[in-house]
């Protein structure tokens, strides 16, 4: 028995369960949908693959051939009865030597727009309510290794939803479950955003103890969230045609944006905690010899009331080089838990690749003498504490 929210994946390559490149495949059940009215079910699938409905041929889907693991996908609209048992099967015929093969059966009520009273009854909920939670992001396959997203908005109408629920109840929280950057053109109005990416089963959970406290969050980005997408160190460059030109070079992510001056909406390390971070006493050597390991510390201390989590960052800037490099680079970081007013030491150990560059001509990597200073930040564009070290030859 199958609800018609919920989805139906087949997968299968060549070291699965099917050991033949070529075969043919049927499943049946049984559908029943919660109330009556419009409904849409998508057929995605490699090869060649047909829908039945009451024994009635609905959908039909043959992908002559398969180009970058790309599935064809193609959707119908049905009237169901609430509480029918509707029988349904999946005929699947895999034809090609592709090492892949895909069906995926997807369902959703899709009411018209004069009989859809959703955005109604959300924002009757969130302004008799304390505070709203609204939960966004990415469709199943929205984001995906195999393909590239066209844009950075959320799909649908979930922008539209989070402004209205926040001129509803000025006390809304966003939960964003989403894998990579998207815009966010309510960001000014909504107090709290938090960023769940992709967490499995157990993600409800882990996201209302957040919520409530229970957890103090720590998480840092991993990358850089764009205001828009012309400022992607990409966007001049990509899709391209047959060739694909990386003329950004060496100034992906965080580089590029300090390059280009270009404030980020989230900058690549940023991470809020429901208590706060100093940073104090950041320690250098005033001068090392190339070749030399050496030592790097800075003390961090909670002053705030709650327990947490601070992921320490140590950046270099090569104050003059022969040769174009970032202002900035990524050369340690360190995560630590602090109890209120604690106070701990964050050490990093360094050595010649923490300063050096690579050089094409020599084909080596290269420390040139000069004057480095050392950063130490809570996010990229979050520096706390600066201090420099002369580097003199071997």
């Amino acid at each position: 028995m199958v609800r018609p929210d919920r989805k139906i994946d087949f997968w299968w390559f060549s070291q699965g369960p099917v050991s033949s490149l070529k075969f043919s495949v049927r499943w049946t059940g049984r559908m029943v949908v919660p109330e009556t009215g419009r409904y849409a079910l998508q057929l995605t699938n490699s090869s060649v693959c047909r829908l039945y409905i009451e024994d009635q041929l609905v959908v039909e889907n043959q992908v002559a051939e398969l180009t970058s693991f790309q599935p064809f996908s193609s959707s119908k609209y049905f009237t169901f009865e609430g509480g029918r048992s509707y029988p349904f099967r999946v005929e699947y015929a895999k034809d090609s030597d592709e090492p892949f093969a895909q069906v995926s059966l997807q369902g959703a009520w899709m009411p018209l727009p004069e009989e859809d009273s959703r955005l109604a009854r959300a924002l009757e909920a969130a302004s008799s309510s304390d505070a709203a939670i609204v939960f966004a992001g990415m469709p199943e396959l929205g984001e995906t290794e195999g393909k590239d997203r066209p844009h950075l908005h959320l799909p649908g109408k979930q922008d539209e939803l989070i402004q209205a629920i926040v001129h509803a109840n000025p006390k809304t929280i966003v939960v964003l479950n989403v894998g990579s950057p998207v815009s966010m053109p309510w960001l000014s109005e909504v107090p709290a955003v938090v960023l769940s990416y992709f967490g499995g089963l157990e993600v409800g959970n882990a996201i209302a103890r957040v919520l409530v406290g229970d957890v103090n969050p720590s998480g840092k980005l991993p990358v850089t969230f764009p205001r828009r997408l012309e400022d992607t160190p990409a966007f001049g460059n990509y899709p391209g045609g047959k060739e694909v030109r990386y003329c950004e070079g060496i100034f992906v992510g965080y580089r590029h944006y300090d390059l280009k001056d270009i404030d980020p909406l989230f900058p690549f390390g940023h991470g809020l905690s429901y208590t706060s971070f100093a940073y104090s006493h950041l320690q250098v050597p005033s001068s090392i010899k190339a070749g030399e390991a050496w030592q790097v510390s800075v003390n961090v201390q909670n002053t705030g009331l709650r327990a947490g989590q601070e992921v320490v960052q140590l950046y270099i800037h090569d104050v003059k080089s022969s040769l174009p490099r970032p202002l900035k680079e990524l050369k340690g970081f360190k995560k630590i838990t602090l109890q209120p007013g604690e106070v701990q030491e964050v050490k990093f150990d360094l050595d010649d690749r923490s300063l050096s560059f690579y050089d094409p001509e020599a084909h080596q990597w290269t420390v040139e003498p000069g004057e480095f200073e050392i950063l130490a930040a809570s996010s990229s564009r979050d520096i706390r504490a600066v201090a420099k070290v002369a580097v003199t030859k071997r």
